[in-house]
């Protein structure tokens, strides 16, 4: 997270906000569905859902995340739990999201199968790409990139979909896209997204700086 942009910076950073709402727009929400969004934090993503579906429910499990995140969207249920042992019961969602979650995980397969037995129609897993530019300009010239301090896993698109697809989800589509550019904060929020769905979407259609792999259920997990 951009930790050095405080709460408030966070939750209205633009590039955030930009996967928060290619999430949404994706997802096709009944009134009636019950929503889990996994590694929640402040809550800014669960602000979407307000009025939107039947039941609400953000899992995180820093407890100080929850604190600010109750602030923000008391109208949600919040549980602070390990994703790798989500306390509810089969197929208890309709719809599941976690976004940037799993780059962070000790072992993001077992959090994948946990996904998978509590949710029941689709889900949405978002996390950074390996294959970004950046890092491919950077191993051309012999440059050792490390990615952010916290990240314990990578993923490029080739690994998330089979990962995904041997944890029990049919993946729909993987769609890497550009969510920022470089120096993004320094310009206005039109151009920025012009540079990021047209220019470099153009430039580098499969190598997006996030992956966003949009699932649904297949067979028995």
């Amino acid at each position: 997270m951009e930790e050095h942009l405080g709460i408030e910076g966070q939750r209205y950073y633009g590039p955030r906000l930009e996967r928060h709402k290619i999430i949404f727009d994706h997802l096709s929400v009944l009134p009636t569905d019950r929503v889990l969004d996994v590694g929640c934090a402040l809550g800014e993503f669960l602000e979407n859902f307000q009025g939107e579906c039947a039941l609400l429910v953000g899992v995180d499990l820093d407890h100080n995340y929850l604190t600010e995140c109750r602030r923000f969207v008391p109208y949600a249920q919040l549980v602070q739990a390990n994703a790798a042992h989500l306390p509810f019961a089969d197929g208890s969602f309709d719809i599941l999201t976690a976004t940037n979650l799993l780059e962070h995980l000790d072992n993001p397969t077992v959090f994948l199968k946990e996904a998978r037995r509590v949710c029941a129609r689709a889900a949405v897993f978002v996390t950074p790409n390996l294959g970004r530019p950046s890092r491919m300009l950077a191993a051309m010239r012999g440059e050792t990139r490390y990615e952010v301090s916290g990240h314990k896993q990578g993923w490029d698109y080739h690994l998330l979909n089979q990962v995904l697809e041997n944890t029990g989800w049919k993946v729909d589509r993987i769609e890497p896209r550009f969510v920022d550019f470089p120096l993004y904060h320094l310009f206005p929020q039109r151009f920025s997204r012009w540079m990021s769905y047209t220019v470099l979407k153009r430039l580098f259609p499969m190598i997006g700086s996030e992956l966003f792999s949009f699932c649904s259920i297949q067979g028995d997990a």
